[in-house]
C-alpha cells in the first residue's frame, strides 16, 4: 500500500466568530481533494435541497467537484513548485 494512503488532512474546526482568514478555507478544500484523488474517493452528488435541484444540475455539480478533486493541487506542492 503506497504511503500517500495514509495521509489523512488536518482540518481546523472554523466557526464564523473565531475570524479565520479565507484563504484557510481554500486551502482546506484543496487538501482534502488531494486526499480524495490520492485515495480514489470519487465525488458525490449531493442531495436535493427542493424543486430547483434537478438531476441535470446536481450531476453538473458533482461534475465540477470531480473535475476540482482530478486536477486539485496540494498546498504543500505549490510552495515547492512556485
Amino acid at each position: 500500500m503506497p504511503l500517500q494512503s495514509f495521509f489523512i488532512p488536518y482540518t481546523f474546526g472554523r466557526q464564523d466568530f473565531q475570524f479565520f482568514p479565507p484563504e484557510l478555507a481554500e486551502l482546506q478544500e484543496r487538501e482534502l481533494a488531494v486526499h480524495k484523488r490520492l485515495n480514489g474517493i470519487p465525488a458525490t452528488a449531493r442531495e436535493p435541497q427542493g424543486p430547483e435541484d434537478t438531476p441535470e444540475k446536481l450531476e453538473e455539480e458533482r461534475l465540477a467537484a470531480q473535475e476540482f478533486i482530478d486536477t486539485g493541487m496540494s498546498c504543500a506542492s505549490t510552495y515547492i513548485c512556485g
